[in-house]
């Protein structure tokens, strides 16, 4: 998929893509656990010759309610280990605002159900520009999920959202084929 291939595109007026910088890691709650996660992934960043500061691990609001203790400890050890962090769907769940305290995060993924109703519901609208403005004040960076839009992207750009994903700019792609796009759309 394109998230997962790293292809998140910074928000403009045309779909683009800046390359495949990021390998993404998205920790989805119906996945086995696995024992020692941190362990693993310190194991395939040694053996890949990875530099950590290029893997961007993903977690769901959800899986944070599910096990906030473990979560947290996991997310410093990563961090301890250069890799990157981003709290996925951001404000789809129940999960309080105390989780951009507690949890060493660089980015925030603004839930979908938000940017769809960009244009159409001025609660949708306030809550992003809410979202962006709390994550700029935490020196956070925001990636705006499902844009398939030029109007989302607009509005998006106006709020000061960093960068966004969706189908405006790409569909998902396995990564042979991301890897094919973005060197096709290489910025100018």
């Amino acid at each position: 998929m394109g998230a997962r291939a790293g292809l998140s595109h910074r928000v403009g007026l045309a779909p683009r893509a800046p390359g495949l910088g990021t390998v993404r890691h998205e920790r989805e709650p119906e996945r086995r656990r696995a024992r020692r996660p941190a362990t693993t992934i310190a194991k395939t960043v040694l053996d890949s010759d990875l530099d950590p500061a290029l893997l961007s691990f993903e977690v769901t609001e959800q899986v944070v309610l599910r096990d906030t203790a473990n979560t947290r400890a996991l997310f410093h050890q990563l961090r301890e280990l250069g890799v990157r962090l981003a709290l996925d769907e951001f404000g789809a769940g129940s999960s309080p605002l105390v989780h951009l305290k507690q949890l060493p995060v660089d980015q925030v993924k603004i839930d979908r159900g938000f940017v769809h109703g960009l244009g159409l519901d001025p609660v949708d609208e306030a809550i992003v520009e809410a979202i962006v403005d709390l994550a700029g004040q935490l020196r956070l960076t925001t990636v705006a999920l499902g844009v398939d839009t030029a109007a989302q992207a607009a509005r998006l750009k106006a709020a000061g959202c960093a960068r966004a994903q969706g189908d405006w700019f790409a569909s998902p792609l396995p990564p042979v084929l991301a890897q094919a796009w973005a060197t096709q759309h290489k910025p100018e």
